[in-house]
């Protein structure tokens, strides 16, 4: 931001505090001309997983959303995060395992994940419990879904207000000084259950499995921080901006009839 020139337009909107922070720190913006006004697609998520009411007697969901490599970890992390997924698949046929990738980013992920399968002599046609959805709506599978598994996400924050378990696969060969930057929330570790090894990733999925509920400090932890992070959880952030623009709007045509 410092080597950008500065904001010329009449006021910028970003989602969160921080964000809003890191501008007027870095120059770029004055702090007059920014509003911090949360995440408008989260106004109806909110309300959506409020008055959501789940079915009885479903079959038990594990939901993934798996991350590519791009050279930001090396491939047997990769490998031991999706086979160790593929083989809960493969024990536990009464639950259903979902990867869902994004779906410009998929086709890079799929190639890894044959790969991950192939060298542990997997073959995915076997696993009939097993489904990759990218195009799934998110926010949909969300509600449905049990257990959540993931890294590096914001999916892993909006899983977190739905008061779901959270499992982050943060082994011990990631917990290396090198990749400290590349690990999303690391100061939010806290309010997840951390895996640091393939056994210990499995086992936390089969009693989280059993036990979803979440310690009422923990989610009060998260509704913290996901407000300071995404959206406020009043629902608002739509209003916020309309508000503004008009705001705005009102006040730029006072100014041209005093010019």
């Amino acid at each position: 931001l410092k080597n950008l020139v500065r904001f010329e337009g009449t006021h910028l909107v970003v989602q969160s505090e921080p964000d809003k922070q890191l501008c007027v720190d870095s120059n770029f913006v004055k702090p007059e001309q920014i509003s911090a006004l949360g995440c408008m697609r989260m106004d109806n998520f909110l309300k959506g997983i409020q008055t959501f009411n789940p079915a009885e007697n479903k079959r038990k969901k594990v939901v993934f959303f798996p991350f590519v490599l791009k050279d930001v970890f090396e491939f047997k992390y990769f490998r031991d995060v999706h086979v160790t997924l593929a083989r809960l698949a493969l024990d536990y046929p009464e639950i259903d395992i979902i990867m869902k990738p994004k779906p410009k980013e998929h086709p890079v992920w799929y190639k890894s994940f044959n790969k991950a399968l192939e060298e542990s002599g997997i073959n995915e046609e076997d696993i009939s419990n097993l489904h990759v959805l990218p195009n799934i709506n998110a926010y949909e599978l969300l509600k449905e879904t049990d257990v959540v598994c993931g890294l590096n996400t914001s999916l892993l924050l909006e899983a977190a207000i739905s008061e779901k378990p959270i499992i982050i696969p943060y082994f011990k060969g990631l917990q290396n000084p090198k990749y400290d930057e590349r690990i999303y929330f690391k100061d939010a570790f806290d309010m997840f259950d951390i895996a640091e090894s393939v056994e210990e990733f499995k086992s936390l999925i089969c009693e989280r499995l059993h036990n979803t509920k979440i310690d009422s400090d923990i989610i009060e932890k998260r509704k913290a921080y996901f407000e300071k992070h995404v959206s406020s959880l009043k629902c608002d952030s739509i209003k916020k901006h309309i508000d503004l623009i008009r705001h705005i709007v009102v006040e730029g045509s006072c100014n041209s009839v005093m010019c």
